[in-house]
């Protein structure tokens, strides 16, 4: 997976270098564009002009955004413009994703032609067929999603492999304000996006493209100086997403000996969903009258077993929802430890299964 900005006068190379970003989105609406200290990994183009305005040579994705876009008239010529481009845009190696839009209307968002996975999966289909093969896919808009008040989480899912870029941003459900995830909150600190289904979706779906942080608003009102340590957040906040994209290689470090502390409906998920590949080799629970019994086929010790094991080869994860004291107490004795944020992974996590 590839994770980029959307491009903005106040960045520079070094800048996305330093907080770890593979470089930038541009769009084509704008009049700026990025240095050649900057990598591009994607175009987006206004539908409108989409055969009008010249293509960078380095373009490899173009993103149709659809915004405005609301009738089925207006629909059809569009994919009829695609599909007369198609030999073009395959010759050139790119991949087309049509990205969902909106439209604004009497001073509120209402919903476009591509605003919904059953519009965008429809489209890239009808496009694909024949000679197209997988030229055409999906991009898909968190802010946009949100503006309509769907649930980004469910629209993701429904996507599948069509998903190529995904633009991540926040907003309150009621402007366009492009800010940092995280940002928003309803009535008493209730987020305003869901972004644990969404990082949930995006696990469930193994996504590898491109994600961009489409934050303009953010950039925009950061101060200068702020300007670094902002993008360091920003690159956290895509970290934290890609660390749940690769937790089972995490389970399976090479060499070291996993170790699972908690024998409730938490590890029984575990064992459900990593048990075949990443098998640990015992589990721990603070509940004496546990030890020496099996669960999922795994045998169930004490704590201190974990001490058998030398530092260097432990890889122990705590699954219970008393996280802080088990992190603590395993700190007492010396034992590093990381913790399943297991509602990424199961969308009840609470459910026997």
């Amino acid at each position: 997976m590839k994770v980029g900005i959307t491009y903005h006068e106040k960045l520079n190379g070094q800048l996305l270098s330093k907080s770890g970003f593979d470089g930038v989105s541009v769009d084509l609406a704008g009049t700026g564009r990025p240095g050649a200290d900057m990598t591009a990994l994607a175009f987006r183009i206004p539908w409108k002009t989409l055969g009008e305005t010249a293509l960078p040579d380095n373009c490899e994705i173009l993103v149709v955004d659809t915004c405005s876009l609301t009738e089925r008239e207006e629909a059809k010529q569009l994919e009829e413009k695609l599909r007369e481009h198609s030999r073009e845009y395959a010759l050139r190696g790119l991949t087309v994703c049509i990205e969902n839009g909106v439209a604004y209307r009497s001073g509120r968002y209402v919903r476009g032609f591509y605003d919904d996975t059953a519009a965008l999966t429809a489209a890239s289909d009808r496009l694909n067929s024949g000679d197209s093969g997988r030229l055409f896919a999906a991009a898909f808009n968190i802010a946009y999603s949100n503006l309509l008040g769907q649930n980004p989480a469910d629209e993701l899912e429904a996507l599948g492999d069509r998903l190529k870029v995904l633009y991540i941003s926040d907003n309150d459900a009621m402007g366009d304000y492009r800010q940092l995830p995280y940002t928003f909150t309803r009535g008493r600190g209730i987020l305003s996006t869901d972004w644990v289904g969404i990082i949930r979706a995006i696990v469930l779906l193994s996504f590898d493209g491109l994600l961009v942080a489409d934050i303009p608003g953010t950039v925009e009102n950061t101060p200068a100086e702020l300007l670094p340590a902002m993008l360091e957040l920003m690159r956290a906040v895509f970290r934290h997403m890609e660390d749940q994209l690769n937790i089972s290689e995490a389970f399976s470090e090479p060499g070291k000996t996993l170790v699972i502390f908690g024998t409730g409906n938490m590890f029984r998920n575990y064992m459900r969903l990593w048990g075949k590949t990443a098998k640990p080799a015992f589990a721990v629970d603070n509940n004496s009258k546990l030890w020496g019994e099996r669960k999922e086929g795994i045998e169930i010790r004490p704590p201190e077993a974990i001490l058998e094991i030398p530092p260097e080869k432990r890889n122990v994860w705590i699954c219970n929802i008393h996280f802080p004291e088990i992190k603590e107490q395993l700190k007492e004795m010396g034992i590093e430890s990381r913790r399943l944020e297991e509602w990424y992974f199961v969308r009840n996590p609470w459910e026997n299964t």
